[in-house]
């Protein structure tokens, strides 16, 4: 049997061949292997057009302005006017094909084309989305710790200029207490500023900060409960020990002193925060700067955000040292022992 010539191999690739000698290469194609590889070698060739053959849409009026062009060339002035065409009229041999008929069947490289475009917008759109989504969520949630720094600055104004004490003992017990105190005082007019748009708590659906009354009257299972969520999706200031003595939190104005923060993660590496998919916290200030660190401690130099400077998960150590704690710790008296006692 002779090989077909590559030119009949590419109209049959092109769908360009009458429908007889279409399907005599089909059924050629089941009998001579070498033609098998004839039609590879060519499909081969014909891939970088199939795959960078994109579908432009003409310009309006683009075949006037070229015909003018034309016409009024150098070249076609000196040929004389156009001759007049015929009347072009169909041959009624050939019927012509079903305009629902042409294209309703893609072919495997149209899919594969297709495939690849969804694949690429994927690749491009979804992290681009992603990134707007963090970012949008990170600033609502810095949002809100500014929010709270304007109510934490109006206690302090009545207060001088201390922040919402936090107990050792009692009901009231633990650095979330604050959350309670400027809600039940009316310095926050709602929970929602508690709640991070990107922590686990958002997840959870509608939220309540408990109120003083609500922790006062509460049984012991359910006071658990509750003063694990007093400060919502946020850490707090635990005070510090100066002589042996506990000071509770005073805002000084200090650029370096961080007052609250997304919620520590007690079971991260480094008690990072599970906010932000545990990219980094939100950090709050004395002077009400509110900034964004990827680590628990931003520079070298840096306060560690949840750990005082012995290594420990309690107050600090002195007046400098400013440690984030979770809503029910209770931080260190003079006597007492620290609630945690790891070190990393």
């Amino acid at each position: 049997m002779v090989d077909r010539p590559k030119e009949q191999l590419l109209g049959y690739l092109l769908d360009a061949l009458e429908e007889s000698e279409q399907a005599a290469i089909e059924s050629e194609l089941k009998q001579n292997p070498k033609l098998l590889d004839d039609l590879a070698v060519v499909r081969e060739s014909l891939l970088p057009l199939w795959v960078a053959q994109p579908d432009f849409t003409p310009p309006p009026g683009l075949a006037g302005r070229t015909s003018e062009f034309v016409f009024t060339h150098p070249e076609a002035a000196r040929a004389g006017p156009p001759v007049p065409m015929a009347p072009f009229a169909p041959d009624p041999a050939i019927a012509p094909e079903p305009a629902g008929n042409r294209g309703n069947q893609a072919s495997w490289l149209d899919v594969a084309v297709a495939a690849s475009v969804v694949v690429a917008a994927t690749l491009l759109i979804f992290p681009a989305i992603q990134a707007s989504r963090f970012n949008s969520r990170l600033a609502e949630c810095g949002n809100n710790l500014r929010q709270l720094s304007l109510a934490l600055t109006q206690y302090g104004d009545t207060h001088e200029d201390y922040f919402p004490p936090i107990y050792a003992k009692g009901k009231l017990a633990g650095a979330g207490i604050v959350g309670p105190m400027l809600v039940t005082e009316g310095y926050v007019d709602g929970s929602e500023w508690f709640v991070c748009p990107a922590s686990p708590l958002a997840e959870e659906g509608e939220f309540r900060v408990p109120t003083i009354d609500d922790l006062l009257s509460a049984s012991p299972q359910e006071l658990a409960s509750l003063r694990g969520r007093m400060a919502g999706s946020y850490g707090n200031n635990m005070g510090y020990v100066e002589n042996g003595r506990y000071r509770s939190p005073r805002n000084l104005r200090r650029p370096f002193a961080a007052v609250m923060s997304d919620v520590p993660g007690l079971l991260s590496s480094g008690y990072q925060s599970p906010n932000h998919d545990g990219r980094g916290q939100n950090v709050l200030f004395e002077c009400g700067r509110v900034s964004f660190y990827r680590t628990p401690r931003p520079h070298v130099h840096a306060d560690n955000l949840f750990l005082n400077d012995a290594g420990m998960v309690d107050a600090g150590s002195h007046r400098n040292d400013s440690v984030i704690g979770p809503s029910w710790a209770v931080p260190r008296r003079s006597g007492g022992t620290p609630f945690v006692r790891t070190r990393l």
